[in-house]
């Protein structure tokens, strides 16, 4: 969610531009769930699915990362869990 405050006032000929910005950071829903021997975290954002961290006891953790959307979950060892552009293009 992004908010804009701006001014524009004119002086003569000359157009000024006065603007207070804030841009909310965009907060993924993460749910946390233990299962068996490794730890699941799902990664939501406007109620989609877009990125399932793996974490096992043992070995090594991964992540399981939709880049386009289209429910197609690649798998990387070193996966991001920002949210992908996709999704922010809604915003």
């Amino acid at each position: 969610m992004r908010t804009i405050k701006s001014l524009v006032t004119t002086v003569g000929t000359t157009t000024l531009l006065a603007c207070s910005c804030w841009v909310l950071a965009q907060e993924p829903d993460v749910t946390e769930r233990q299962e068996d021997d490794r730890t699941i975290r799902e990664y939501r954002y406007q109620g989609q699915l877009y990125a399932i961290e793996i974490l096992p006891e043992e070995g090594g953790a991964y992540t399981l990362v939709d880049h386009e959307g289209d429910g197609d979950f690649e798998r990387e060892t070193n996966g991001s869990t920002e949210i992908p552009q996709w999704l922010q293009e809604d915003d």
